[in-house]
C-alpha cells in the first residue's frame, strides 16, 4: 500500500505540472491508486491524502476538504496529513484553518518543514499578515534559494508592505532563477476556489515587474 500511495502522489504531480498531456487518465489513475489501497485497508489514511490531493487541482474543494479530514482522522500524528490539508484549505479559501494546519504539521515534524512553511506563508499572505508570510518565505528561500512559491510570496509581500524596491530586486532574482516565468502560467498552476484570492496574490507580482 505504501507503493501505491507513492504513486498516486507521482501520478497527481505529473498531472499537476503538466507532464503528462491527458490530465483527467492521470487524476483518475492516482484515484484508482487510492480506492485500490482502501480495498485492501479502510484504514489507510495516506490513500485519502491522495484523493484530497487529486480533488484540489481538480478544484473539487469541498471534497478535497471532506477527504483531507479522514487523512487526519485515520493518521492523527502524520505531519504529511496535516500540511496537506493546509494545502487543500488554503486553495478553498479558509486560510485561517490553512494556517492552523500547517503550525500542527512543524510541531510535529520540525526538522523537515520548509514544504509546511510555503503554504504557511501564503496562508498568513491572504489573511493581511505581510510580515509574517515575508519573514516565513525569507526563511524557506536561505535553504531553497529558487524555490519558485516562496519567491513569488515574497515578491507579492514585500509589495503590499510598500517595499517596492526590494520587490523588484526579488521579481529579477526570480527571473534570473526561471527565465521563462509569466505570472500568467504560474497563476494556471494555482487552483484557489475564488478568482478574488488569486487575483490578491498574483497582481502584485506584475507590478513587480514580473512578466504578464
Amino acid at each position: 500500500m505504501p507503493a501505491l500511495f507513492l504513486l498516486g502522489l507521482t501520478l497527481t504531480d505529473q498531472a499537476r505540472f503538466g507532464w503528462e498531456k491527458d490530465q483527467a487518465a492521470t487524476y483518475q489513475a492516482a484515484l484508482d491508486c487510492a480506492n485500490r489501497a482502501l480495498a485492501v485497508d479502510l484504514s489507510f489514511g495516506e490513500a485519502y491524502l491522495v484523493i484530497a490531493y487529486v480533488y484540489t487541482f481538480q478544484r473539487r474543494h469541498d471534497e478535497a476538504v471532506e477527504a483531507g479530514g479522514k487523512a487526519i482522522t485515520l493518521a492523527p500524528s502524520s505531519s504529511d496529513a496535516y500540511h496537506m490539508a493546509g494545502m487543500y484549505h488554503g486553495y478553498a479559501g479558509n486560510f485561517r484553518k490553512a494556517v492552523d494546519y500547517e503550525e500542527q504539521a512543524q510541531r510535529l515534524s520540525p526538522i523537515e518543514r520548509n514544504e509546511s512553511m510555503v503554504d504557511e506563508a501564503r496562508a498568513k499572505f491572504h489573511l493581511g499578515d505581510f510580515v509574517a508570510a515575508h519573514d516565513i518565505a525569507s526563511r524557506v528561500l536561505k535553504e531553497r534559494p529558487r524555490w519558485l512559491t516562496a519567491q513569488s510570496t515574497l515578491v507579492a509581500s514585500l509589495w503590499k508592505l510598500g517595499r517596492h524596491d526590494e520587490a523588484r530586486t526579488i521579481a529579477r532574482e526570480l527571473l534570473s532563477s526561471h527565465p521563462s516565468f509569466t505570472v500568467a502560467r504560474w497563476a494556471l498552476l494555482l487552483p484557489y476556489r475564488r478568482q478574488d484570492d488569486l487575483d490578491a496574490l498574483v497582481n502584485p507580482l506584475r507590478m513587480a515587474g514580473l512578466p504578464g
